[in-house]
């Protein structure tokens, strides 16, 4: 039985229950209006009229008794809503001829203790405040009549006061049940409405799996069964998700979710609960089932392949995911979700589609990190971020050309390398602080050029192809430019390759805006990502630097040919072309063989910092070797 289904049921028994009380109370209004009607009238009674009066008076009750609580065909519904109308209608006609008689002050003293039990019976029925004052209203209203019959030495206004009253108490044992019904059904209505309330604030509408609250709230009722040993928590997302909204469209990938949805409910162990963390990341947790078996069977997942309106497959998707098993006494939601959301950072930065679990060793290394990055908003304000260089050399003469300046950290005198704080500053969201950092040390290098009589050399800078989409990205530039005696034309500004590059008009616009002030552009690691002749033919690019992953492979006839090829290209449309990665005399002689006359490499120096490596230059400057 589904949750709505069981709801429903709840709705009825409760209802069934409370309409068992509300008929017992007309029964008992009715019973009780004979018997303390006949105590008000006194001992003065015609028991020829009143016997017939009570029976009929108690064949009503036992009419709607029946009516109420045992299934009828039509045909006896219809005798007894007859017998009812028809029973009411002698009880008016025969009460008047009864209440001719004189009241006592006794029947009225019991007459309003009934009323009073009448109310409290209410009460007992889950009346709301503001009904409850409406009831007791209308006791006060039932007794007036017999308080004036009490009063009043009047027959008539005896006889039309007791008929008033009778048919006020008809109609009021009447209404009682239908207002209690009201009542029981909008009580449970709320009640329902507030469950499915809270049911959809822990589930997510898309997936129909639980949502991060739900997760916590999973989480919270393992910890609690002191049943479990050891709480399990599985954190997956897929890979390269965004590439299907991105190219495909939302409704691309919320297919993919419902379906990754579906296949984590078909391996889910029983006991676990699967939640959908946000976007494209899923949690699962559990404590009795094997996380490693859990584990296997994730990696073996994939999203169904997706398909265009045409019917063609795009893709099918993978998964990465980060464990952790944490005892159930220093578990929480917070730690488990910390440490197994870690893990999966580093699935991802270890090459995607594999499962890491978390251990006391990965989170000292995770723990360290974010050391690193808490320090790294200091460390651009303190100018701990500071220039090392790497010379770029005309590879027939051996000659300094120009220097590419690159970022290193000098935290408390340790020099930390660039394949451990660059991701850091990228996760952070400081990439645009730390570029305008090094074209300030671009700006200033070149200052110090100036300063040593060090003419003609160039200093290039990598920046964020993201720069380019900032409008006023130029402004920066010439405004750095500015501060110093910098020539503009020895500045160069080196973008690494991206899909959307040439398509942008904000790029173009940077772009051309940046040429005019005499600014030169590279694009960096050509040959990787999303490498593109168009992006070369729509930007005014100057320089070209060939990844290191093909001047690697340069003694490879089909790679030498390939570069050779591009260098060709790119020297058509007056680009000059650097060759990343020489390390060795061998390279050095393929790259000069494929024409390319600028080259970068640990075969010429490591990078150093900048006014060693300016020393550098200085001693090769006057002193020129041809290799």
């Amino acid at each position: 039985m589904d949750r709505n289904s069981r709801l429903v049921a709840e709705r009825e028994a409760l209802f069934s229950e409370q309409r068992r009380k509300t008929v017992w109370l007309d029964c008992l209004g009715l019973l009780g209006v004979a018997g303390l009607t006949c105590l008000a009238l006194g001992q003065h009674v015609h028991l020829g009229l009143l016997v017939p009066w009570v029976a009929v008076l108690v064949s009503q009750a036992l009419v709607g008794f029946s009516a109420e609580f045992y299934e009828m065909t039509e045909r006896h519904r219809k005798i007894a809503t007859w017998w009812r109308s028809v029973g009411m209608t002698l009880s008016f006609a025969i009460l008047p001829v009864l209440a001719f008689n004189h009241v006592s002050t006794a029947g009225v003293a019991w007459y309003l203790v009934f009323m009073v039990g009448l109310g409290l019976a209410g009460d007992a029925l889950y009346l709301p405040q503001t009904y409850t004052t409406s009831v007791t209203t209308a006791n006060v209203g039932y007794t007036l009549p017999y308080l004036i019959i009490f009063l009043s030495q009047s027959l008539w206004i005896q006889a039309a006061a007791t008929l008033g009253v009778l048919v006020y108490i008809s109609a009021g044992a009447s209404g009682v049940v239908f207002l209690v019904r009201d009542l029981i059904e909008r009580r449970v209505d709320a009640t329902i409405s507030a469950e499915q309330s809270q049911l959809l604030a822990h589930t997510d509408a898309l997936t129909g799996l639980a949502n991060r609250t739900g997760a916590a709230i999973a989480v919270n009722k393992l910890i609690g069964d002191v049943g479990n040993d050891t709480v399990h928590c599985l954190f997956l997302d897929l890979d390269d998700f965004k590439m299907i909204n991105d190219a495909y469209g939302y409704g691309a990938g919320d297919r993919a979710l419902k379906d990754m949805a579906m296949n984590l409910n078909r391996i889910l162990p029983p006991g676990w609960t699967a939640c959908r963390f946000g976007g494209d990341e899923f949690v699962l947790l559990g404590a009795d089932a094997d996380p490693d078996e859990v584990g296997e069977k994730l990696m073996d997942l994939r999203v169904a392949p997706l398909t265009e309106p045409s019917g063609r497959s795009i893709t099918s998707l993978k998964l990465s995911c980060g464990a952790v098993s944490i005892a159930r006494s220093e578990a929480n939601a917070e730690k488990l979700f910390l440490h197994a959301g870690s893990a999966l950072q580093m699935a991802k930065q270890a090459g995607k589609h594999r499962l890491v679990k978390s251990d006391p060793g990965l989170q000292q290394m995770l723990a360290e990190r974010r050391a690193l990055t808490s320090d790294l908003n200091r460390a651009m304000e303190a100018d701990e971020i500071i220039p090392y260089a790497q010379m770029i050399v005309d590879t027939k003469t051996g000659v300094p050309v120009g220097v590419e300046l690159l970022a290193r950290w000098n935290r408390n005198g340790k020099i930390i390398p660039p394949d451990e704080f660059i991701p850091l500053v990228e996760q952070a969201g400081y990439s645009h602080r730390l570029d305008r950092v090094m074209i300030h040390n671009a700006v200033h290098a070149l200052d110090l050029m100036v300063e040593r009589d060090i003419e003609g050399l160039t200093v290039s800078v990598n920046v964020a192809a993201s720069h380019l989409e900032v409008d006023t990205f130029s402004d920066f530039v010439a405004m750095a430019i500015g501060r110093g005696e910098t020539d503009p034309n020895r500045l160069i500004l080196e973008v690494t390759e991206s899909v959307q590059l040439a398509e942008s008009k904000l790029v173009q616009a940077t772009a051309r805006r940046l040429r005019s002030a005499g600014v030169g552009l590279a694009i960096d690691d050509f040959g990787t990502g999303y490498s593109s002749i168009t992006q070369l033919l729509s930007l005014p690019f100057t320089q070209l630097k060939l990844d290191r992953s093909l001047v690697s492979r340069i003694a490879d006839p089909a790679a030498f040919d390939m570069v050779r090829a591009l260098g060709n290209f790119a020297s058509s449309y007056g680009l000059k072309v650097v060759a990343e990665g020489i390390e060795s005399h061998a390279d050095l002689a393929s790259v000069r063989r494929a024409g390319l006359l600028l080259g970068q490499g640990y075969f010429y120096s490591k990078p150093l910092p900048l006014t060693e490596m300016l020393d550098l230059i200085q001693t090769l400057l006057p002193k020129v070797e041809i290799a």
